[in-house]
């Protein structure tokens, strides 16, 4: 009986200590994906002199980027391409995979889903493709893929689009007239997009809207403006309802480094912003320092 009694108690003390790492990581894996208070702004971004020159593969043509599972992914040249990063921390360290697929254009939008699976792209003329993946973020894997003309919405000039993290809303924005529509996806990512007949204009804080990005928590968009030289920040009052946008004042600036800041997106750690110059064709890293 007193063998079973400390094999017991042993049993215990491994399972309590197994609970508690195991709690810790999935606080640390939640954290990242945007809860635990993790500050998205870039109220105190800067740029961190990291910049990648995809040129090798997509020419002097691209448009668009997303970063997540360890990869850099970058359309151009009518290719999504895939790299490597060996430290997901520095852009400059990404190195081409021999990856690439021509279904689909992310001419002005791109997101991959968190599991590597389903990819959401979107072009000027605002027709929305999926891709599923198998395995998980291998482009060579991607099939023909079905798509969606959303141009009844929001017109045929919207050069800026993106998902949220669980894809399930889908914003564009039209650079002629600086509106922003919302769409719904159910399920997410591999749902048709519907309009969810809301929107707003923000042509007060924007001369040209471009490229766009979210934050990992869905609480900041990111909107690249062309006449600026800048990607200005947009703040939910309430997460996926784009309605309630605010204009926060905060941006950055890529002033002697390209005049075009198009595609914006988080690196997957989300302590940093890339953005997409379209007249250098360079990806260039934003630390947030937050």
């Amino acid at each position: 009986m007193k063998r079973f009694i400390l094999f017991f108690i042993a049993v215990l003390t491994s399972w309590m200590s197994f609970a508690q790492i195991n709690g810790a990581l999935i606080g640390v894996i939640s954290q990242s994906g945007g809860s635990g208070g993790v500050n998205y702004s870039i109220a105190n971004a800067t740029y961190s002199n990291l910049l990648f020159d995809p040129s090798a593969q997509l020419g002097t043509s691209l448009e668009d980027a997303w970063a997540g599972g360890g990869y850099l992914f970058l359309y151009g040249n009518t290719q999504l391409y895939r790299y490597s990063l060996s430290d997901i921390t520095d852009v400059s360290t990404a190195t081409y995979d021999n990856q690439s697929t021509g279904n689909g254009q992310a001419r002005s939008g791109l997101n991959l889903s968190q599991d590597g699976l389903n990819i959401s792209m979107e072009n000027f003329g605002s027709v929305h493709t999926k891709l599923s993946l198998s395995p998980a973020w291998d482009l060579n894997s991607a099939p023909g893929a079905p798509s969606t003309n959303l141009s009844s919405t929001a017109g045929t000039n919207t050069r800026g689009w993106t998902t949220n993290y669980d894809g399930t809303k889908l914003w564009g924005i039209n650079s002629d007239s600086n509106i922003v529509y919302q769409f719904s996806m159910s399920p997410g990512f591999t749902g048709t997009p519907t309009s969810d007949t809301a929107s707003i204009d923000l042509s007060a804080n924007l001369g040209q809207g471009y490229g766009m990005g979210i934050s990992p928590d869905g609480k900041y968009l990111l909107i690249g403006d062309n006449t600026g030289d800048t990607v200005k920040e947009f703040e939910f009052g309430t997460i996926g309802d784009v309605t309630t946008l605010t204009y926060t004042g905060n941006f950055v600036s890529l002033s002697g480094l390209d005049a075009a800041p198009y595609g914006c997106a988080y690196s997957e750690d989300g302590t940093a912003i890339l953005v997409v110059g379209i007249q250098t064709d360079r990806v260039f890293q934003f630390n947030l320092n937050n």
